[in-house]
């Protein structure tokens, strides 16, 4: 979450700074991985020598007194329990639906329900990924 754009239009000592206050909201509590927000996208993004400095600050000042002790709001004694809802079929006109695909086109073979339904299935599983 740390943002690339800093590596760019810092200097090291003022990028240093901007670590650790970004590190001061992001550690406590525990849980924290350092990253960036994006990549560079060529070499010449990524001055090594700013990130050696930045890497070796985080080893150096991002550490948990509390290493390997659990963290964040514990799951209920109880156990979790799932909704069976959630297991409900999806109901979407975007959905493939064989007999109302047969009706507009009653000479489609029944061999093909098999081959567009995977098409389908395959095609929203696509679209979903692209929401997360």
């Amino acid at each position: 979450m740390f943002p690339f754009e800093n590596m760019r239009t810092l200097d090291t000592p003022e990028l240093l700074d901007k670590a650790k206050e970004f590190l001061d909201i992001m550690l406590p509590g525990g849980g924290y991985i350092f990253g960036f927000n994006k990549g560079p996208l060529v070499a010449s993004d990524l001055d090594l020598d700013k990130y050696c400095a930045l890497l070796e600050f985080v080893r150096d000042y991002a550490h948990y007194d509390n290493a390997g002790e659990p963290y964040g709001i514990p799951l209920s004694e109880a156990g979790v329990t799932l909704d069976p809802s959630m297991d409900d079929p999806i109901e979407s006109k975007y959905m493939f639906d064989w007999d109302a695909y047969k009706a507009q086109y009653p000479l489609a073979p029944d061999a093909s329900r098999a081959k567009l339904e995977i098409a389908n299935d395959q095609t929203f599983a696509w679209y979903m990924n692209l929401l997360v």
